[in-house]
């Protein structure tokens, strides 16, 4: 750990809770609103467009955010573990806007390190989605000493 920096090494996007949104009538017939088209992968699991491209976009783009999240987390708690963890769903309005998080899972149990990423992610814009609607991801964190 030559300078002390800490990296966010990767984000896994975990497209989830698809049906909310048909479910609560936010999409689809009973809303009155066109929904995008909803397709399986390989494996039987559902993929909705919206959460693949414009979710998964807006997260990389503003995961540095995160990883400053992180690093303070490990500045204050230098033994909380090398990985983990971080399980987030939340609401994503017809403007864009993220509200209601909620975490599923966060492997480091530490309340500072939750509400650091929640502040973080409630300051992001998302494309509007064609409705209201969830959206889950897992984020996976490691300490990893940067290159030089």
């Amino acid at each position: 750990m030559s300078n002390g920096k800490f990296w966010v090494i990767q984000v896994e996007i975990f497209a989830g809770l698809i049906g909310v949104a048909w479910a609560l009538g936010l999409a689809g017939p009973a809303s009155g609103r066109a929904r995008e088209p909803i397709f399986t992968d390989d494996k039987g699991r559902v993929i909705y467009p919206y959460l693949q491209r414009e979710v998964k976009n807006t997260v990389t783009a503003n995961a540095k955010g995160l990883q400053n999240c992180f690093n303070q987390m490990l500045s204050r708690l230098p033994n909380s573990g090398n990985e983990g963890i971080v399980h987030l769903d939340w609401r994503i309005s017809e403007a864009g806007k993220p509200s209601q998080f909620r975490v599923i899972f966060n492997s480091y149990h530490e309340a500072a390190f939750e509400e650091c990423l929640v502040g973080e992610m409630g300051r992001w814009q998302f494309p509007p989605p064609p409705a209201d609607l969830y959206a889950e991801h897992k984020f996976q964190f490691s300490r990893k000493v940067p290159l030089e």
